[in-house]
């Protein structure tokens, strides 16, 4: 791979051509080692690498890199730097429709989805460590912004600040309101902001009622980029059998579980469980009220990938909280 990267910026330079690098990562992966065996996850790792190939161009190149990581190298982009990110998010969401495809597990169906982060390059001006390094970084952001879709690498901080995913709570009140869907988009068309980076929390006390009417406005605000997520979840009366027809992108540990997760057994099998309903729903999970790294490290053991509370950092005011994220 380190070869064929090294070849492609070389024919960058002599063409003047724009090339990319894709760091592809499979969504809770590790979910699927755990219940069903690491025979299984090789399976899947196989025909996610078949697909990978057949989704990208002649001439590109594909590697994994290990576990369940991957690369593309797509050579001989546009010269024009707006066109070479087009034809490299083309080859993404090619990726992305593949890999999101079912995969047949000798006698299990299984669905996993990838996040991909992408840098552009251009001859050698930066070497091979540094652009799999922003690409790395552009896979994470793909993730904090819901996973499944594809970012690139910002080298600007100012635009990653912009770039940062925002988190409304909505009370029952507010998504009841029967123009609720027409406020939030005459807010992205007032102020240009990007849907994709809105994320709007929504308790389980919202599902008590008109659970159609719900589902019928998340669809609506999904369908325009808006992510979701179940805030406090554990605390409510969520029926499955509504959860899986929900636009959710993820779920909340309450803090109440996290506070006493390495004391209560109860608090520690309930948090496990809502991780693993999670990871089997596609969806991503993030705990409140992390104040230590023993519950930190604990919640990542256990497949908890994002967290919020006093370990990272209390409240901020906005000028301090744009220091904080750059560092």
């Amino acid at each position: 791979m380190a070869d064929r990267l090294e070849q492609s910026m070389s024919t960058s330079s002599r063409s003047c051509s724009h090339g990319a690098l894709l760091f592809i990562d499979l969504d809770n992966f590790n979910s699927l080692n755990d219940t069903l065996g690491h025979d299984m996850g090789d399976l899947l790792l196989k025909q996610a690498g078949q697909r990978l190939v057949a989704s990208v161009r002649a001439g590109d190149t594909t590697a994994r890199l290990g576990g369940d990581e991957f690369v593309a190298i797509l050579a001989n982009l546009s010269t024009a730097e707006g066109e070479a990110a087009a034809q490299t998010e083309f080859v993404g969401e090619k990726i992305i429709a593949a890999l999101n495809q079912t995969y047949q597990l000798k006698d299990i169906t299984y669905h996993i989805t990838p996040s991909i982060g992408a840098t552009l390059f251009m001859g050698h001006h930066a070497d091979r460590e540094i652009l799999l390094k922003q690409a790395d970084l552009a896979m994470y952001r793909a993730k904090d912004t819901g996973r499944n879709t594809l970012r690139f690498f910002d080298p600007d901080p100012r635009p990653e600040l912009a770039h940062l995913s925002v988190a409304v709570n909505i009370s029952a009140h507010q998504f009841h309101q029967p123009d609720f869907v027409e406020q939030v988009l005459a807010v992205f068309q007032k102020t240009g902001a990007n849907p994709q980076y809105l994320k709007l929390e929504l308790t389980e006390s919202l599902l008590v009622s008109n659970v159609e009417e719900i589902i019928e406005k998340m669809v609506a605000l999904k369908d325009r980029g808006v992510a979701f997520s179940l805030d406090d979840f554990g605390t409510g009366y969520s029926s499955l059998a509504y959860l899986k027809r929900m636009p959710l992108d993820q779920f909340k540990i309450d803090q109440s579980f996290v506070r006493d997760v390495l004391i209560d057994p109860n608090d520690a099998a309930i948090a496990k469980t809502i991780i693993a309903l999670a990871q089997s729903l596609g969806l991503g999970v993030i705990a409140e009220g992390v104040e230590t790294e023993m519950q930190r490290d604990f919640l990542a053991d256990s497949g908890c990938d994002a967290y919020q509370g006093y370990f990272f950092s209390r409240p901020l005011p906005l000028d301090e909280f744009e220091v904080f994220a750059r560092q």
